[in-house]
């Protein structure tokens, strides 16, 4: 009598990465209200520097997680590895040009947006993308 069973491997689903983005954009719009009640420029300031930090988790989410649940440990790590430098390539290259070309934008405010709007998000990434048990 054997111990060790055949095992069918299941594919493992992908997690719900939506409601990191909906987390983000919520807080964006709670940051651009505020901010837009002190001047207009710094209202678009924040919005600029937001919507960058939520293209870099987007592009990082969709990389990362496209070998989520392979059985070979190196693709995951490699996919999770390029999506880091993809991400921040994506926002500082971003952020960079929108300071650069847009010389009215306040640049403080910018990268305040960025990384609040970031930090948000890396903070809720392992609370929101939590599945329940099958």
């Amino acid at each position: 009598m054997s111990y060790f069973k055949a095992h069918l491997p299941q594919k493992i689903a992908r997690p719900v990465i939506w409601r990191v983005h909906l987390a983000q954009i919520i807080v964006l719009l709670a940051m651009t209200a505020l901010t837009t009640g002190f001047a207009p420029i710094l209202g678009l300031s924040m919005v600029i520097g937001g919507l960058i930090a939520v293209m870099g988790q987007f592009f990082f989410n969709i990389r990362a997680l496209r070998q989520y649940g392979s059985p070979q440990v190196s693709s995951v790590i490699v996919a999770t590895y390029r999506a880091m430098w993809g991400k921040w390539l994506i926002v500082i290259a971003g952020s960079l040009a929108a300071v650069v070309v847009f010389e009215e934008l306040s640049a403080g405010v910018l990268f305040a947006g960025v990384f609040i709007t970031h930090t948000v998000g890396a903070l809720l990434l392992p609370v929101l993308v939590n599945r329940v048990a099958e």
